[in-house]
């Protein structure tokens, strides 16, 4: 099996950003189809979103009103950033392991 390649996304909306006590916020998101189009105009709406949004390097679907398992990265510009892969968007992503021990 081949790994997915991100496609060429459409241009992207700037949504509004919810804000606590919203309740998708607290909703865990479904699974989607990374090739549907409506989640990759998502990606594109979140990297949209993320650009205008000083000092953001990560935005959820969830944040921006949709309970799906999609958010966008980008730490290109974050004064910690030892490497950076540019912008990206992930669907159904899982965390395998997690450490806060590294400093830097």
């Amino acid at each position: 099996m081949s790994p997915f390649v991100m496609p060429s996304l459409p241009e992207g909306a700037v949504l509004d950003v919810v804000r606590s006590p919203a309740p998708v916020l607290a909703t865990p998101g479904a699974d989607v189809d990374p090739t549907d189009p409506a989640v990759v105009q998502l990606a594109a709406d979140l990297l949209a979103t993320q650009a205008v949004s000083p000092g953001c390097v990560g935005l959820a679907a969830q944040q921006v009103g949709v309970a799906w398992r999609v958010f966008s990265v980008d730490v290109t510009r974050h004064p910690k950033t030892k490497t950076c892969h540019g912008e990206f968007v992930l669907c159904n992503a899982t965390v395998e392991s997690a450490s806060r021990k590294e400093k830097g």
